[in-house]
C-alpha cells in the first residue's frame, strides 16, 4: 500500500519547500545506492495509463516516489486511479500530492 503525503498551499516557494523535505524524508532509509526513482508532474498532465507505468512494480525493485503537483488539476477519471493505486496493497510506492487548497474554480 502507498505511503502519501498531502502537501496544501498556494505559495509556490513554501510548497516547493515542503515537496523536497516530503521526498528527502521518504528517500531515507530506502537503502539504494542511486536513490529512489522520483517522478514529478503537474496534475494536468496526469493520465491513467502514465499512473499505471509510474506506480507499476519496478524490474529493477527501486523504491518510487510520485509527486504531483496541482493536484487539483487532475481529471475525475484520473483521480479515481489514482485513489485505487494508493489503496491496492500490492503497489509500493509513495505519493506526494500538492494542492492549491479551497475549492477549484472559484
Amino acid at each position: 500500500m502507498a505511503s502519501v503525503t498531502l502537501v496544501v498551499g498556494d505559495e509556490d516557494l513554501l510548497v516547493e519547500r515542503a515537496v523536497a523535505e516530503a521526498v528527502r524524508a521518504m528517500s531515507v532509509g530506502t537503502g539504494e545506492d542511486l536513490g529512489p526513482a522520483v517522478h514529478d508532474l503537474p496534475g494536468a498532465e496526469l493520465t491513467i495509463d502514465g499512473l499505471q507505468e509510474l506506480v507499476s512494480p519496478s524490474l529493477f525493485s527501486e523504491t518510487r516516489i510520485l509527486v504531483v503537483r496541482s493536484a487539483q488539476d487532475v481529471d475525475k477519471a484520473t483521480a479515481a486511479a489514482l485513489v485505487g493505486a494508493v489503496q491496492d496493497p500490492d503497489l509500493d510506492f509513495r505519493l506526494i500530492a500538492a494542492h492549491a487548497g479551497g475549492v477549484k474554480g472559484k
